[in-house]
């Protein structure tokens, strides 16, 4: 017989992963589908004028159950071109551990999204959600 975990067990569980792991995010400037084999290697990191880099994520909020998942969000994450000569292409966004090794990537439905002094923000709204495969 499958397990079937509770709506209570997903929510605790989501909040496990969001307040346990240490992330960090990063938006990727090549033209890639994210696959559940890939790699970090696989990605290249955007370097448009005034990139900051990777950044924590470290703000969930606490675990709702929605549409029978846990749901939980983050604050929007902004990176900011800041009018030099260097822009990019944004196909999506990857989160990974300290170590820098990947736990997922996302690819932007709006891909390519432009980084450029005419348009210089690129915004993510991180959410994270977890079901039961096996619900009742």
């Amino acid at each position: 017989m499958p397990i079937v975990i509770q709506e209570h067990g997903q929510l605790r569980f989501l909040d496990a992963i969001c307040e346990g792991l240490v992330m960090f995010v990063f938006p990727y400037s090549n033209d890639r589908i994210p696959k559940a084999t890939d790699a970090i290697g696989l990605y290249t990191e955007a370097d448009f004028s005034g990139y900051s880099g990777p950044q924590p994520l470290d703000s969930w909020n606490a675990s709702e159950f929605s549409q029978s998942r846990a749901v939980s969000r983050h604050p929007p994450m902004t990176w900011t071109q800041n009018g030099g000569p260097i822009d990019n292409l944004i196909f999506g966004v990857c989160v990974v551990d300290e170590d820098f090794a990947l736990l997922f990537a996302e690819r932007d439905p709006r891909a390519p999204v432009i980084v450029r002094p005419s348009a210089p923000y690129y915004v993510w709204q991180p959410e994270l959600s977890l079901t039961s495969e096996y619900g009742g």
